[in-house]
């Protein structure tokens, strides 16, 4: 697959199929990958939940686009798909009335996703959780 950096511009399949989450330029994996390539100047490993999947991305920077490898993988830590896109969000600094809004669930829903995440990963806070993810390369679906 070949996302081009213009965000108006359709992602291009390289060997004749389009994955599920890039069906379009606003699609939401390509604009995990736009973002990802806009932050990571090299090639980089994303983790993104969506459509309670995981997809590992593998990108490689081309001159006015991103080389994107994407397959399926299986959640780390037994972590569930909800799970995952709370991961993500705290990676991102996001706090549980944020993580609410953005995921349209409860404050408790969220702080009880936080609570399973931090023993699902047998970490002691949400910091050491984030940190986690990041060396995951794990990114919220946009």
């Amino acid at each position: 697959m070949l996302v081009p950096d213009d965000p108006d511009a359709a992602p291009v399949p390289l060997d004749g199929e389009r994955p599920v989450g890039f069906a379009s330029a606003d699609s939401p994996l390509a604009g995990a990958v736009r973002r990802a390539a806009r932050r990571r100047p090299g090639p980089a490993r994303l983790l993104v939940p969506y459509g309670g999947r995981l997809y590992e991305l593998r990108l490689a920077r081309r001159p006015s686009a991103t080389a994107v490898v994407c397959r399926t993988v299986a959640r780390p830590s037994a972590l569930t798909a909800r799970e995952l896109e709370v991961l993500a969000e705290l990676a991102e600094g996001r706090t549980n009335p944020e993580i609410a809004e953005r995921l349209c669930v409860a404050r408790r829903t969220v702080a009880t996703h936080v609570e399973h995440i931090l023993v699902k990963l047998g970490v002691p806070n949400r910091v050491a959780a984030a940190a986690r993810a990041v060396a995951w390369g794990l990114e919220p679906a946009p």
